[in-house]
């Protein structure tokens, strides 16, 4: 696997603190690593 240097997080890029997310039951996920993963709209164009 390979290691992530200086991941960027939600909560970093849109210039937001933590609580929200905490509040809604949320993790603050990365922008930057992982979004292929969560939307990959090419699917579906």
């Amino acid at each position: 696997m390979a290691r992530i240097k200086d991941p960027l997080l939600f909560t970093g890029y849109f210039g937001t603190g933590s609580d929200p997310l905490d509040a809604a039951g949320l993790i603050d996920r990365f922008v930057d690593v992982d979004t292929e993963k969560l939307v990959n709209l090419d699917k579906y164009t």
